[in-house]
């Protein structure tokens, strides 16, 4: 983007649903002049969303560990630093509407709400009381709540 002269890179806005909203939070202290995040739905670390999806199989949550260990294997990555919390830690410029659905049953909502009090910049909370996991923008007032925070930061 930044070569492109069509794009007014100091506007830039990351807005994630799910596994998107994670990385839209751990790309905040990787980014440059990043305007503001819209994080519907993160997780908080990948432990928290392998334990509750092992919770649900009745399997132990220590168990994530060795799922963790696999996706090591699978993709070469580093599963044990996926964290959107340790990765939002010393970033306090860019504003972050935190949302997410209080009967999301695939990311708890206390991912988000821990995630919205470990932040130390300008932020803002949205449950969605009654709903579940993100594809939340038919929701009434989701996106006046989004464009508004939109507004208020891009001005």
């Amino acid at each position: 983007l930044k070569t492109r002269s069509d794009v007014d890179i100091s506007q830039t806005v990351l807005w994630g649903g799910s596994m998107g909203a994670s990385v839209a939070l751990r790309s905040m202290r990787l980014l440059d002049n990043l305007k503001a995040v819209i994080a519907d739905s993160s997780y908080y670390d990948i432990f928290d969303v392998l334990g509750l999806r092992l919770k649900r199989k009745c399997a132990p949550k220590f168990m994530s560990y060795y799922f963790a260990l696999g996706l090591n294997l699978m993709t070469g990555g580093n599963q044990w630093n996926n964290s959107a919390a340790k990765d939002i830690e010393g970033v306090i410029s860019t504003p972050v509407l935190f949302i997410h659905g209080d009967k999301d049953v695939d990311i708890d909502v206390q991912d988000t709400i821990r995630l919205y009090k470990k932040y130390k910049g300008p932020k803002e909370l949205y449950i969605l009381k009654g709903h579940h996991h993100h594809d939340h923008d038919d929701i009434p007032g989701y996106l006046d709540k989004s464009i508004g925070f939109l507004k208020k930061y891009l001005s």
